[in-house]
């Protein structure tokens, strides 16, 4: 899961040349899908165009930067005239009402996550509702409840509700990174530990007089 955020102003690199070919600048999700639908990017050699990179001409998205086969998969958005009519009219996710169907509020979104294998919207981080101010914090609403994205409005499914989960704090987040890396650094230890015992039984054993070891 990757908060969409995370993107903004990485490179975009072709795989036939190992060059840079873009920056992301900004982020197309499809309304009705609910999935990434695109990337905006900028281009040193040329400001005046609008550029695209379309989700399914992304070979990978990681934490250094996006990856695509080469500058072939990047297209003027002029040539893509539903993408184009979607970037136009599309509002920052960021503040808009969450609201279940049957017209619960759930929250405003401060963040959108996404997978970034499939480009699904993956969660959404949620304040300003009352159980997140009861719970002194923000909370995460899975996207498999979301139904409409609206322009001000995103409504989902009226299980939503039961769903919604505290989202981890920063430093739970780095707590879970120590914790992680400390087990694995524990395992190394015991497995290093482990050789190293055998190896002192093994030569112990062979500076034994022959008949003890037969004993």
């Amino acid at each position: 899961m990757l908060a969409s955020t995370q993107l903004i102003g990485l490179p975009v690199i072709a795989l036939s040349s190992g060059n840079q070919i873009g920056i992301v600048k900004k982020i197309v999700f499809h309304p009705d899908k609910r999935v990434l639908a695109a990337l905006v990017l900028e281009e040193d050699s040329n400001q005046t165009l609008t550029l695209l990179l379309e989700f399914q001409n992304i070979k990978g998205i990681g934490d250094y930067a996006v990856t695509t086969v080469s500058s072939k998969s990047i297209r003027q958005a002029k040539e893509l005239p539903e993408l184009m009519e979607i970037m136009e009219k599309q509002q920052p996710f960021k503040g808009r009402r969450v609201v279940t169907e049957n017209g619960q509020l759930l929250g405003s979104v401060e963040r959108t996550f996404i997978d970034p294998v499939t480009g699904q919207i993956s969660a959404l981080e949620l304040s300003g509702s009352m159980l997140a101010t009861a719970l002194k914090g923000r909370l995460l609403l899975p996207g498999q409840f979301l139904r409409i994205i609206g322009t001000t409005n995103i409504v989902t499914t009226s299980k939503a509700a039961r769903h919604l989960q505290p989202a981890p704090t920063k430093f739970q987040k780095t707590l879970k990174k120590v914790q992680g890396s400390s087990s694995q650094t524990w395992e190394t230890t015991k497995r290093w530990a482990n050789s190293l015992g055998k190896t002192i039984q093994e030569v112990t054993a062979d500076d034994k007089p022959d008949d003890e070891v037969k004993q």
